[in-house]
């Protein structure tokens, strides 16, 4: 979610070409998008480290609130983007509101080799990450089924792996679509590969944009499966 190094660098507009979006991001993006990344800069700098206000029950006043206690916010992800040529992994922990990245990067198998060892590589290295890191919970994208049906065959396969490792090791597996990922992370379903490196690098305060987009999904359904609650309850 870039924005100009000189706010008088975005789109400019005549006053009879319509709507237009006003010191935009790098690609304009338009409102809506700026305003999530507003809301995730204010939860990035802890301004929702308290919890929600909940109404009175009985016989109390509707009017009055009383402030519930504080989101338990301790929680350690393992995302993983699934691929046999190239496997997307992140670890985040989240804790009293705050979200860091302790690993992330992407594994890489040739296609030269055979389909049984690549696979184990990537159960190997899922297997290793959980032992290391010791998540409370594997997140990873569902898959999708495009034109290419080889594509999604191999990628189902790499789902299989890794979701085999985190039950070997009594972890428990959370999937989420494509389009639910980038609503949270981006704020916006359709979000492309861009926008969603943008995102993950504001929300985890990274010092540069991930290496590869498999490195940035990854990434993303972590913070997904951490986030997704707290900041639906920023907004909603």
């Amino acid at each position: 979610m870039g924005v100009p190094d000189d706010p008088d660098d975005g789109p400019k507009h005549g006053p009879d070409d319509g709507p237009h979006y006003e010191r935009g991001g790098a690609l304009g993006e338009p409102p809506y998008v700026r305003q999530w990344t507003a809301v995730v800069l204010l939860y990035r700098f802890g301004r929702t480290d308290s919890a929600p206000l909940v109404r009175n029950g009985g016989g109390e006043s509707r009017a009055a609130a009383i402030r519930a206690a504080a989101y338990p916010l301790l929680v350690k992800v393992l995302g993983i983007d699934p691929g046999t040529a190239a496997c997307g992994y992140a670890v985040v922990h989240q804790s009293d509101g705050r979200v860091r990245r302790l690993d992330s990067g992407c594994w890489r198998t040739s296609p030269r080799e055979r389909p049984e060892a690549r696979l184990k590589v990537i159960f190997d290295n899922v297997a290793q990450l959980v032992a290391e890191h010791e998540p409370d919970a594997v997140a990873l994208e569902e898959s999708f089924v495009g034109a290419d049906a080889r594509i999604a065959l191999f990628v189902g396969q790499a789902r299989g792996a890794a979701l085999v490792a985190a039950a070997s090791a009594g972890v428990e597996c959370s999937e989420y679509a494509p389009a639910q990922v980038k609503q949270t992370v981006c704020g916006y379903g359709r979000a492309d590969k861009g926008q969603v490196q943008r995102m993950v690098r504001v929300i985890l305060s990274l010092d540069a944009e991930p290496a590869t987009s498999h490195e940035a999904d990854a990434l993303a359904v972590a913070i997904c499966h951490a986030l997704a609650s707290p900041l639906a309850r920023l907004v909603g």
